[in-house]
């Protein structure tokens, strides 16, 4: 799992839409900002799908594949990763704005 960053565990506190969609689907929020995220968790999803369907890898947790999303429900999202990468996805929800950044941070455009 990642390393954890400034004293804050890996599901923090988000204001807004995200966290209306953590409470409507009972899923985890995220904190984008004080997680670090492994190299090699990254590697297992291309830039371009992490782009094309907002989205990150953050983690894995046993034979799962923690996803960080705008939209947990996005099942069109869900499958493409569950496909390309062979693992079980667990969504997480991030905010749009904390996922932008963490993919420019991570990904960047050369």
């Amino acid at each position: 799992m990642g390393e954890r960053k400034k004293g804050r565990g890996l599901w923090g506190h988000a204001v807004g839409e995200a966290t209306l969609l953590s409470q409507r689907y009972h899923v985890p929020i995220v904190d984008l900002d004080a997680y670090e995220i492994e190299p090699a968790i990254l590697g297992l999803v291309p830039p371009e799908t992490c782009e094309e369907h907002r989205l990150i890898p953050v983690s894995r947790q046993g034979a799962s594949l923690i996803v960080a999303m705008v939209d947990p429900t996005d099942s069109a999202a869900l499958d493409a990763i569950a496909k390309a990468t062979g693992y079980p996805i667990e969504p997480v929800v991030a905010d749009a704005a904390q996922l932008l950044a963490a993919l420019a941070r991570h990904y960047p455009r050369t």
